[in-house]
């Protein structure tokens, strides 16, 4: 079965970041059809050959006490990676970056659930150690998928900035004996209308070819 080229190439088009949700709640039937498309990502077969239990996902109400402990976790690790970058000297090299890590840590992290539903996934490590560039697929098909479904989509980065792995490990019930790598999303539906987009800005084209 072939898909339709430009029902694919519309869909990569139209793809893109989302800041402001509407209030409305999703059904548990549109979270899932997000959810399987990241379920159906590639994995890194070798690494997890022997088990089907490597891809987790976490659908937590931004009104739950799960919610207020992954807030909790965000904070901590936002305090942590101000001292790492003062550490490591990179406050002279990357001074808006540090200033933005200072601003955000003085703050309670309420841009985590900006939207009321958050998707928590965790790819299983293992050797090789492929579970964060599955992750990428897992994220990105995800993206596609609530693009397709005119859902609005983002990337919450301070999940995967977390530096208390062990804790989100208990906080979402995992395994304490294996590792994972985390990332996360705010799924809803736009506040705002969202326009159709005329033109992409994708990167400048650099193809090499080795014939």
């Amino acid at each position: 079965m072939f898909i339709e080229k430009m029902v694919l190439d519309r869909i990569l088009e139209q793809r893109r970041s989302i800041r402001e949700f509407d209030i409305t709640e999703l059904s548990d039937e549109k979270l899932e059809a997000v959810i399987e498309a990241g379920r159906l990502a590639p994995f890194a077969g070798l690494v997890q050959k022997n088990t089907s239990s490597f891809r987790h996902f976490f659908v937590i109400h931004r009104d739950s006490d799960t919610a207020e402990k992954i807030k909790a976790l965000c904070e901590d690790g936002r305090k942590k990676e101000v001292v790492r970058i003062q550490e490591n000297g990179l406050a002279a090299k990357y001074p808006e970056v540090a200033k933005i890590a200072k601003a955000m840590s003085e703050k309670p992290a309420n841009d985590i659930f900006i939207s009321p539903w958050l998707i928590i996934v965790a790819e299983r490590g293992g050797l090789p150690q492929r579970e964060e560039v599955c992750l990428g697929y897992v994220m990105e098909n995800m993206w596609l998928k609530a693009t397709e479904m005119d859902l609005a989509f983002r990337i919450c980065s301070g999940v995967s900035d977390i530096h208390d792995k062990e804790g989100l490990k208990k906080v979402l019930g995992l395994d304490d004996d294996e590792t994972y790598a985390f990332d996360a999303c705010n799924i809803g539906y736009p506040k705002n209308p969202v326009e159709e987009r005329r033109s992409h800005p994708k990167p400048v084209k650099s193809i090499k070819y080795f014939r």
